[in-house]
């Protein structure tokens, strides 16, 4: 009886050092999303160089422009606009984006932890376009 208990004791403890020890997993999204009621074509930049493709955004569409994902569980919120230091838009019907989107408190953040042991965040980042953003 002592040797049952002292190995159920040991299979615990080996149990609880392996779920302690993985480091968990964090995914990224990043959006663009278009509220306004015009199209918007947009390139963003990084460090001065193009990052990826023009992008084409209809009234109320949205485009994912990049994913990305770490072997560590990171429950902070990103800085969504890290990689993204400007931007040439144009808008149909003329007009220019005052929202600057190389600036991080213009973006939203969602997060959620979609998994405890090992711990699991995803982080969802969306820079909207409304109406009110563009100026004549």
């Amino acid at each position: 009886m002592m040797q049952i208990c002292h190995m159920n004791r040991l299979t615990i403890g080996v149990l609880l050092i392996l779920l302690t020890s993985c480091s968990g997993e964090t995914s990224y999204e990043t959006f663009i999303r278009n509220n306004s009621d015009r199209d918007v074509k947009m390139l963003l930049y990084n460090n001065g160089a193009p990052r990826g493709d023009t992008l084409f955004l209809s009234p109320n569409s949205s485009e994912s422009i990049s994913r990305g994902s770490s072997n560590q569980a990171e429950e902070d919120e990103p800085d969504c606009a890290e990689r993204i230091d400007s931007a040439y838009v144009e808008i149909s019907g003329g007009g220019a984006l005052e929202k600057d989107i190389s600036e991080g408190s213009n973006w939203e953040v969602e997060t959620d932890q979609t998994q405890n042991i090992p711990r699991k965040f995803d982080h969802e980042c969306t820079f909207t376009i409304n109406d009110s953003d563009i100026i004549e």
